[in-house]
């Protein structure tokens, strides 16, 4: 069994009741063992808060990056997982009633998304599923097109199709037009001459 001597309290201990730290080279391990660590924030609680949310204000950016590096790692994915899992297993109760809840409370929003995704499963396959569209498609039609068609404005540019999905549109390359966020959202499910405000003649 592995020991080290504390250099606050002088006590001889396991080494795993000493914190990891690998910028000691000698046995990767705190010099100061878990139980002071402990003693210490207790009687500097304010202070060590203070000094960890400067620290935090001061390299921000970096921490994110950081953060979100790490968790890009197999290695904490399969981690997370596994904790995900874990929490699930000794929370299932607590787990199926906070669904149970939340699905009481947003009924409505359901039954919406479940009818507007019958919809357009049904027009989907009423166009045989016709789904072309490639990358390679996308990006002409951006480089063609650099600006929105309806008000030729350059800003939030995104894909709009022409005749909408659930209206028995495809997505393919002859359907896809370039559009603005505004113009899209305004434009919706409707078709074009519906959109500006025309009556087709009969």
């Amino acid at each position: 069994m592995r020991t080290k001597k504390c250099n606050q309290c002088g006590e001889v201990k396991n080494l795993k009741c000493f914190s990891a730290n690998k910028r000691n080279k000698t046995d990767c391990r705190q010099p100061k063992c878990k139980d002071c660590n402990r003693k210490y924030y207790q009687r500097n609680r304010e202070r060590v808060k203070q000094r960890v949310k400067e620290h935090y204000q001061n390299n921000n950016e970096e921490i994110l990056v950081r953060r979100a590096e790490l968790r890009k790692r197999p290695e904490a994915k399969k981690k997370k997982t596994e904790a995900d899992v874990r929490y699930y297993r000794e929370n299932k109760t607590k787990v199926r009633q906070k669904q149970k809840e939340w699905v009481n409370s947003n009924r409505e929003h359901l039954r919406a998304y479940q009818s507007w995704w019958r919809h357009n499963r049904e027009a989907w396959l009423q166009n045989n599923g016709n789904n072309t569209l490639t990358v390679e498609e996308v990006k002409k039609i951006f480089a063609i097109h650099p600006y929105c068609e309806y008000c030729e404005t350059t800003e939030n540019l995104t894909l709009d199709h022409i005749i909408p999905v659930s209206r028995g549109g495809q997505n393919c390359i002859d359907n896809i037009t370039v559009a603005c966020h505004q113009c899209n959202c305004s434009k919706n499910n409707k078709l074009l001459l519906e959109w500006e405000g025309r009556v087709l003649e009969t």
